[in-house]
């Protein structure tokens, strides 16, 4: 997910501002803010997801069980 993020960022601060604006109206958001975030995000490409360990398959079959609307 960190990874997939990184990527979207880094589109996100090739697109013009009045278009990063547009997209996140009222955060006063540019190319130069988004390439700071960018610069600050860590990404873990050999990490795990926090909540996939959290809740791995017992809480997934139990879902799939009790909760078929789900």
């Amino acid at each position: 997910m960190g990874i997939n993020l990184q990527k979207y960022m880094s589109h996100l601060c090739t697109l013009p501002d009045a278009t990063i604006r547009d997209m996140f109206p009222g955060l006063d958001h540019t190319a130069d803010s988004l390439k700071s975030a960018l610069s600050r995000l860590e990404v873990y490409p050999e990490g795990m997801c926090v909540v996939h360990h959290m809740f791995g398959q017992s809480v997934t079959d139990i879902v799939r069980k009790d909760y078929k609307d789900a």
